[in-house]
């Protein structure tokens, strides 16, 4: 799977509810992303979660019309500051994996709406985050974050009226879907 054509991986090749050309990788045991995946620039979203990726190439780039990018359960422990080139991206999923660190030209990603972070091992946020003005969807629970990053989060929902869920391991307080806070 790893070594596939582009020709190939166009085979596989589906479209979404949107007719939009999807690419669905998920669950493949994948340990690297094939690199004709990167040739396949129609693609506006590509699912690769359940996988065993621990990094992902700076090439993701490439794929300019990406809405959507699932990463969700793999190994990564960061992702590339190419990621946010993605000027498109309105989606990003990468929940369960080993993340520590956020790219800070995060900024840079004008359309997107949901960012899904949960079961990470993030201690910070970075505060361009909140230059992110088309966020409707920051979920963040699950990770060690400080319950100073928790307030930040909850100031950030305030002012700009997303949805958010967070929970830190740590402090086993919780704000879901900015309604209700309770702590144990």
């Amino acid at each position: 799977m790893e070594k596939m054509s582009a020709e190939g991986l166009r085979k596989m090749i589906s479209a979404n509810e949107d007719g939009e050309r999807c690419l669905y990788l998920s669950d493949k045991g994948l340990s690297k992303v094939p690199e004709a995946v990167f040739d396949l620039t129609e693609l506006k979203e590509l699912d690769l979660s359940d996988n065993y990726l621990k990094e992902l190439p700076t090439s993701i780039n490439k794929l300019k019309n990406l809405k959507q990018l699932r990463l969700n359960r793999n190994q990564l422990r960061e992702l590339p500051h190419s990621i946010c080139e993605l000027s498109n991206l309105s989606w990003l999923g990468v929940s369960e994996n080993q993340l520590s660190v956020l790219p800070s030209n995060i900024k840079h990603l004008k359309n997107l709406r949901g960012l899904y972070l949960s079961n990470n091992q993030l201690t910070t946020l970075p505060d361009e985050i909140g230059e992110l003005k088309e966020l409707r969807w920051l979920l963040v629970a699950g990770n060690p974050l400080t319950l100073e990053e928790m307030r930040k989060v909850v100031k950030l929902q305030n002012k700009m009226k997303f949805r958010t869920d967070v929970t830190g391991k740590d402090m086993k307080c919780s704000l879901f879907v900015f309604h209700f806070m309770s702590c144990e």
